[in-house]
C-alpha cells in the first residue's frame, strides 16, 4: 500500500472514532442529567453532616468523629471531592482534639492532596494551619513555623481577615513555646486588632487566652489575669471547651504566682475533670503538673508523689503513642497509595480495553494510539512502583530512627534510676556522724601520730558530701519546676570577687591567677548570679585540680558584636581527642589526674553545661594535649526592652 493511501484510510475512520468517543460522553452526560434530585440530596447530606461535625469540634470529639466519617462515605459515594476533602479536615479535628497527632496529620495531608487537585487555596492555607499546630505541639518549631508562612501568604493574597487572625495567633504562640516573647507579642498584637473588627468569639477567646499568657510569662500578674479573664467569660458563653481548659490552667497558674495554692489545686481539678470529657489528653498533663507543683508548695507528699505519676504518665502515652502510630501511619499510607496506583492502572487498562474493541473497525488508526497508550502506562507503572519504593524505604528509615530514640530513652532512664538510688540512701547522715565523731576526738587532744589519720577521716567525708552534693545539683537542674532568678550583674565586679576565693588554695599550689579584664568597659550580663558562680566554681576549681605547680591561670571576660564572653585557661595536661566526646557526660572521669591527688566526682563539667544552657549560653573546650586547656563560655548579650 502506498503511503497516500494510508493517509487516505486514516481520514475516512478518523470521524467514526471521534463519533464513538462524542457518544460514549453523551452517554455519560444523559446519566448525570437523570438524577439531579438525588445528586443534590446526597451533596445537602454531605455538607449537613460536616457542618454538624464542625459545630462538635470544640465540645465532642466523638460525635465530630462520627458525623465526618457520615460525611465522608457519602461523598465518597457519589465521588464529590470538596465534601471528601471537607470531612478529612474534620475527622483530623477530631483526632487533633484527642492529642493523636499522627492521625491528624495523616487525615489532613489527604485533605491538603484534594485541595490542590481542586484547586482551593483557601482550604489549602486552612490544611497548612493546623499542620503547623500539629508540629507546634509536638516542639517542631522550623516546621510549624514554615507552614504557618505558607498559609498566611494565601490569607494575605485573598485578604482572608478571618484566617490571619487565627494564623498571627498561631505564629505567636510558636514563638511564645520558644521563649521569644517579642515576636509573640508582635504577632499578638496584630491578631489582637483584627479581632476588635471581626468579633468572633472563637478567636476573641484565644487571643485573650495567649495575651493572659505571655503576661504572665513576663510576671504582669495583673494583666496575665484580666486578659485571662476575659477569654474564660468569653468561653464559658460559647461552651468552647478547649479554650475554657487551656484558660483555666493558665488561671491556676497565676493563683500558683499570688502562692494561692489552694484555689490553684481547684481549678486544676476543674480543667481535668472537662479535659477528660473531651480525652485531650496533653491538656490532662499540663494540669497534673499544676497540681504536682501546688501540693509540693504545701508539703502534701503524698498527693505530690501521686500527681507527678499522672503527670509522668500522660506525657509518656503522648511519646509512646506518637512513636507506635508513626510506624502504623506510614504503613496506611503506602498502603493507601499502593490501592490508588492499582486504581490508576486498572483505570487505564479498561480504557485501553475500551479503546482497542473499538479500534476493530478503526484499523491503522488505532496502531499509533495503542503504541502511545502502552508508553505512558508502562511510565506510570514505574512511577507507581518507584513511589512504593519509595515508602518502603521510608518506613524501614523511621523503624530505625525510632530504635535510636528508644535506646536513648532506656540510657536516660538507667542514669535516672542510678543517681535517684545513690541518693535514696541518704548517704550524707553516716558521713556527718563520722565527721562529728572525728571532731570529738580532735578536741581531746590525740596523740599526733593519730592526727593524720583524723586528717585522713575528714578529708574522706569532705570528698563524700562533696559527691553528694554534686548529685542533688545534678539533679535539682533536671527537675521540671526548676527556676532561674534572673537580674542584671557587672562582670567587672563579680569575678574579681569570685577570683579572690580561690587565691589560698591557688598559692598552696604556687599557680599564679592572671585576670585580665577588658579595658575601660563595664560589661553587664543578664543571668542568674548563683547558677553563673556554681558554673565558674566549677571551672575554677578543675583548672585548680589540673594545674602544675609553678604554672599560671588565666580568666579573661569581654563582649563581641554578637555575644558576652568568659574564658577559664590553665597550663595543665590538657585534654585527648577521645575524651572530649564525653567529657560533659555524668559520672565520666577523663584521662588527665589531678596534679596533686585531689578527688573528682565527675560531675562537674556535667553540671557546667546543663546550668550554661539554662542561662541560654554555649561552652565551648580549646585544647591540646601537652598544652592545657580553655573553657570558653558565652552569653547573649543583655538587651533592656527583652529584660
Amino acid at each position: 500500500m502506498k503511503i497516500y493511501h494510508l493517509y487516505l484510510f486514516i481520514f475516512i475512520l478518523l470521524p467514526f472514532v471521534t463519533f464513538a468517543q462524542f457518544d460514549s460522553l453523551q452517554r455519560f452526560h444523559s446519566q448525570i442529567v437523570h438524577q439531579p434530585a438525588s445528586f443534590k440530596r446526597d451533596t445537602t447530606l454531605v455538607n449537613i453532616n460536616n457542618e454538624i461535625a464542625w459545630r462538635y469540634r470544640l465540645i465532642n470529639a466523638d460525635s465530630t468523629f462520627k458525623y465526618a466519617q457520615q460525611a465522608l462515605q457519602i461523598a465518597q459515594k457519589i465521588q464529590w471531592k470538596y465534601g471528601e476533602l471537607i470531612a478529612y479536615q474534620r475527622i483530623g479535628l477530631a483526632y487533633r482534639t484527642k492529642s493523636d497527632y499522627p492521625n491528624t496529620v495523616a487525615y489532613f495531608l489527604k485533605a491538603l492532596k484534594i485541595a490542590e487537585t481542586l484547586p482551593d487555596s483557601l482550604q489549602m492555607a486552612s490544611c497548612f494551619n493546623t499542620l503547623g499546630l500539629v508540629a507546634q505541639w509536638q516542639y517542631k518549631y522550623e516546621l510549624s513555623l514554615n507552614y504557618f508562612q505558607k498559609a498566611l501568604k494565601i490569607y494575605q493574597q485573598k485578604k482572608s481577615d478571618w484566617g490571619l487572625l487565627g494564623i498571627y495567633n498561631n505564629i505567636g504562640l510558636t514563638f511564645f513555646r520558644q521563649k521569644n516573647y517579642q515576636d509573640a507579642f508582635k504577632n499578638y498584637r496584630k491578631a489582637l486588632q483584627l479581632d476588635q473588627k471581626i468579633k468572633d468569639p472563637l478567636w476573641h477567646a484565644i487571643t485573650y487566652r495567649n495575651l493572659s499568657e505571655i503576661y504572665l510569662a513576663n510576671d504582669s500578674i495583673d494583666l496575665a489575669w484580666q486578659h485571662a479573664q476575659e477569654a474564660l467569660l468569653t468561653a464559658q458563653k460559647t461552651n468552647i471547651k478547649t479554650v475554657i481548659i487551656s484558660t483555666l490552667n493558665i488561671i491556676a497558674s497565676i493563683h500558683q504566682k499570688k502562692e494561692d495554692y489552694q484555689q490553684s489545686i481547684h481549678l486544676a481539678q476543674q480543667s481535668i475533670a472537662i479535659a477528660r470529657s473531651l480525652g485531650t489528653r496533653d491538656y490532662i498533663k499540663d494540669a497534673y503538673l499544676l497540681l504536682y507543683r501546688a501540693y509540693k508548695k504545701i508539703g502534701k507528699t503524698d498527693s505530690t508523689l501521686i500527681n507527678y505519676e499522672y503527670y509522668i504518665a500522660y506525657r509518656d502515652s503522648l511519646l509512646n503513642e506518637e512513636n507506635e502510630s508513626k510506624i502504623e501511619g506510614l504503613k496506611k499510607k503506602y498502603e493507601f497509595d499502593k490501592q490508588q496506583a492499582e486504581q490508576v492502572i486498572q483505570t487505564q487498562k479498561k480504557q485501553f480495553e475500551n479503546l482497542y474493541m473499538r479500534s476493530l473497525y478503526a484499523g491503522f488508526v488505532f496502531l499509533g494510539a495503542l503504541a502511545i497508550l502502552l508508553f505512558i502506562n508502562n511510565l506510570q507503572k514505574r512511577k507507581a512502583n518507584k513511589q512504593l519504593e519509595q515508602q518502603k524505604n521510608q518506613i524501614a528509615l523511621t523503624n530505625e530512627e525510632l530504635q535510636t530514640q528508644n535506646e536513648k530513652l532506656n540510657e536516660l532512664n538507667r542514669e535516672k534510676d542510678g543517681l535517684m538510688n545513690v541518693v535514696a540512701h541518704d548517704l550524707r547522715a553516716p558521713l556527718n556522724r563520722i565527721k562529728g565523731l572525728v571532731n570529738v576526738i580532735e578536741l581531746q587532744n590525740p596523740p599526733s601520730d593519730t592526727q593524720k589519720y583524723l586528717d585522713i577521716i575528714h578529708n574522706t567525708c569532705d570528698s563524700g558530701r562533696r559527691l553528694i552534693q554534686d548529685l542533688l545539683d545534678i539533679n535539682q537542674i533536671e527537675q521540671p519546676d526548676s527556676q532561674s532568678d534572673w537580674q542584671i550583674i557587672e562582670l567587672n565586679r563579680f569575678i574579681p570577687m569570685l577570683v579572690d576565693n580561690y587565691q589560698v588554695q591557688a598559692l598552696n599550689k604556687s599557680i599564679e591567677i592572671y585576670q585580665l579584664e577588658p579595658n575601660n568597659e563595664t560589661i553587664q550580663l543578664w543571668t542568674d548570679e548563683t547558677l553563673l558562680q556554681r558554673i565558674m566554681d566549677n571551672l575554677l576549681s578543675n583548672a585548680l585540680k589540673f594545674s602544675y605547680k609553678h604554672s599560671n591561670i588565666f580568666v579573661k571576660w569581654g563582649q563581641t558584636t554578637e555575644h558576652i564572653f568568659i574564658s577559664i585557661k590553665d597550663e595543665g595536661p590538657g585534654i585527648k581527642p577521645e575524651d572530649r566526646k564525653k567529657m560533659f557526660q555524668k559520672f565520666q572521669k577523663l584521662s588527665a589526674k589531678p596534679t596533686a591527688g585531689e578527688d573528682s566526682t565527675g560531675l562537674g563539667l556535667a553540671i557546667v553545661k546543663s546550668l550554661t544552657e539554662r542561662l541560654q549560653g554555649t561552652v565551648e573546650v580549646h585544647s591540646e594535649e601537652g598544652r592545657g586547656a580553655e573553657f570558653l563560655l558565652k552569653f547573649p548579650i543583655y538587651d533592656e526592652q527583652k529584660s
